[in-house]
């Protein structure tokens, strides 16, 4: 095993504004940290706790006559994306609320709150520190739960979601890409 190296920390700041990208679903995933994103827009700002990516994982063990443990099953698993949005556009509102629960007209949006199922979409987290890349994708996204919205003079008010990331194809609910080095692109 090589010894601890302080090059391997990675602290992750977004690569670009906000660095959560979106688009319709089915729209192709980059395969690297360096291919680009086409098809997908940008979300603007993130608040400053950044992405909080969960993994949960529950089992069941399995036991033989005797009190052994001779399996673990697992009996469910999600992957989900949590983090703020601040920045309010149409874009983002859709997002949050559903295509058909947000209607603009010039200057002014409609939002309308109800149990409406809300869209499912492509989504990149791209972070940098550096000259590393971690990329963040899933095929499949949909917003699943939305935080209180408050609205106060003394602070934005963030839009506080949790993404589920649902299976593609082959099964994978999302992708981390590294990539250690220079990145040309």
């Amino acid at each position: 095993m090589a010894a601890p190296d302080a090059a391997n920390v990675y602290v992750a700041a977004p690569l670009v504004t906000g660095g959560i990208l979106t688009a319709a679903i089915g729209t192709a995933l980059p395969a690297t940290t360096a291919a680009v994103t086409t098809g997908f827009d940008a979300t603007g700002y993130v608040g400053e706790d950044g992405l909080t990516l969960t993994i949960d994982r529950s089992t069941e063990d399995v036991m033989a006559w005797g009190g052994s443990k001779i399996r673990v099953i697992t009996t469910s698993h999600s992957v989900q994306m949590s983090l703020a949005l601040l920045e309010v556009t149409p874009e983002n509102l859709t997002l949050m609320f559903g295509t058909d629960n947000v209607v603009t007209v010039g200057e002014e949006t409609t939002v309308k709150l109800n149990g409406v199922d809300l869209p499912h979409f492509a989504l990149i987290v791209d972070t940098s520190d550096g000259d590393k890349r971690v990329r963040i994708t899933a095929a499949d996204a949909q917003v699943v739960e939305q935080d209180d919205l408050v609205f106060t003079h003394s602070a934005p008010t963030a839009f506080q979601i949790t993404i589920e990331c649902f299976p593609d194809a082959n099964g994978d609910k999302a992708t981390i890409l590294y990539n250690t080095g220079v990145v040309t692109s």
